[in-house]
């Protein structure tokens, strides 16, 4: 790769590792002819109907600066948001300076409301800080930049009740980051924000382990999460991770462990229709007395 710059040599070499890791994934796939969870059999056929996915645009394509077409300004309403739970690349303007932050998400609003919790304090990078110190989040506007189908979201409709491999679940979010981290590097090496903390992304989640096709996706060992209608007669999602629950349901992680067991329940999205739920462990009491975390917010 001699004679590219620094920056986009390094972009290559870790784009073309998660893309060759990615397709051994898809191989190993296709060789199986006996699957330990009947859900991975329909894995390399949802792929291919989604091998060509509509990108949309949320900024004036301009070579030298990016334009919000919908500009958010806080607090934001996800119902006011053109595909705000779709996957893609967002960013973040700061009002008086005109300086910029970009990053990616299989969710862009359920990634937005993590930075608004990390603009409270919790992990909180140069980033949060910088905005902190400089007009707090009510100078900052927000908006997607280029959204592209959510494939976990896809995934789950059409096929919720399908049980697969742990191999299988990381090959269907690979597959929905892989394009969102090259439309996320090609934007930072483009417009190289000021307020990123890193200018190289990372390929996450792309890893191969033959094991892991005889391991399901759902931990046994791990806790059970419901999520019940305000009634607790109904559960309408189910999940074993808090990071996937909240992805799935359009909110923060935060947000879930702040109201998991509240009698109350919080605002949640359910196919990208906003209602009341109560997430709840499973086989655990409602609490009716606020936790710590709850009496600051």
């Amino acid at each position: 790769m001699a004679g590219f710059p620094i920056e986009i040599t390094a972009t290559l070499q870790l784009g073309i590792k998660g893309l060759v890791n990615l397709l051994n994934q898809l191989h190993l796939l296709s060789l199986t002819n006996s699957f330990k969870y009947e859900g991975d059999k329909y894995i390399l056929d949802f792929i291919s109907s989604y091998l060509n996915p509509q990108y949309k645009y949320h900024f004036h394509l301009d070579i030298n600066e990016i334009n919000f077409i919908n500009e958010y300004r806080f607090p934001i309403d996800i119902k006011q948001v053109e595909d705000g739970l779709e996957a893609g690349v967002y960013g973040f303007k700061h009002l008086d300076t005109g300086n910029f932050c970009i990053g990616s998400s299989t969710c862009c609003f359920n990634r937005l409301q993590y930075h608004q919790a990390s603009f409270s304090g919790y992990k909180a990078s140069s980033f949060h800080k910088w905005v902190n110190a400089n007009g707090v989040i009510q100078k900052l506007s927000w908006s997607p930049l280029i959204t592209l189908p959510n494939f976990n979201q896809e995934w789950i409709k059409l096929f919720r009740t399908e049980e697969i491999s742990l191999a299988g679940n990381n090959t269907i979010l690979a597959f929905n980051l892989y394009p969102i981290r090259i439309l996320e590097q090609a934007m930072i090496n483009n417009y190289k924000p000021f307020l990123n903390q890193q200018f190289l992304v990372t390929f996450n989640n792309f890893k191969l382990d033959i094991n892991d096709f005889s391991i399901s996706h759902l931990n046994k060992k791990s806790k059970l999460y419901h999520v019940w209608d305000l009634n607790c007669e109904q559960i309408l999602m189910s999940d074993y991770s808090i990071k996937s629950l909240a992805n799935h349901l359009g909110i923060g992680q935060t947000t879930v462990r702040n109201n998991l067991n509240w009698y109350l329940g919080t605002d949640i999205y359910i196919n990208g229709e906003n209602c009341k739920g109560i997430i709840r462990e499973a086989d655990k009491p409602l609490r009716y007395i606020k936790d710590v975390a709850q009496i600051h917010l």
